[in-house]
């Protein structure tokens, strides 16, 4: 099993439409689902990353508790109009092993490569270097939708 860190943005604009509610929708379904396929395999450790309302970064060995602890916070997780992708970004990348899968869904488009925007982590040569590794997702996308199961929020 590989660690993965989760990177979860849930930005809106300031005045968000029902189209933009149904994205952040979706990306929390997305995330809800990613994690449940890993901690219920265990072996693992697990970063979930969200940047919203109120950003946080939780982490450890994926298990049954991590993953009752993201599921509250993606329960109650808001969608929000600044900027805190960059941040959370940086404190997910510090410390990780090698070999670690990075996955980043985010509510709009996102260009890892923006040096300007990602300061932070450019200016350190180890998480610049997991730049080019991370898969990122448009929660805009329709096909997501078939990466996740519908109950996989119910459920918990």
């Amino acid at each position: 099993n590989h660690d993965l860190v989760l990177l979860v943005e849930l930005w809106q604009p300031v005045q968000p439409t029902e189209s933009d509610r149904e994205t952040i929708e979706r990306a929390v379904r997305f995330a809800a689902t990613l994690l449940s396929d890993r901690c219920g395999q265990g072996g693992a450790s697990l970063v979930m990353a969200l940047a919203g309302r109120r950003p946080t970064v939780m982490r450890g060995p994926a298990s049954q508790a991590l993953y009752r602890d993201a599921m509250e916070q993606l329960a109650v997780a808001e969608g929000a109009s600044v900027d805190a992708l960059p941040d959370i970004v940086s404190q997910a990348l510090e410390n990780l092993r090698s070999g670690a899968e990075v996955v980043l869904v985010s509510t709009r488009s996102v260009d890892v490569s923006d040096s300007q925007r990602f300061a932070k982590v450019w200016a350190d040569k180890q998480q610049q270097a997991w730049l080019g590794q991370i898969l990122v997702l448009d929660a805009r996308e329709q096909g997501l939708n078939s990466w996740f199961e519908e109950d996989a929020l119910d459920e918990h």
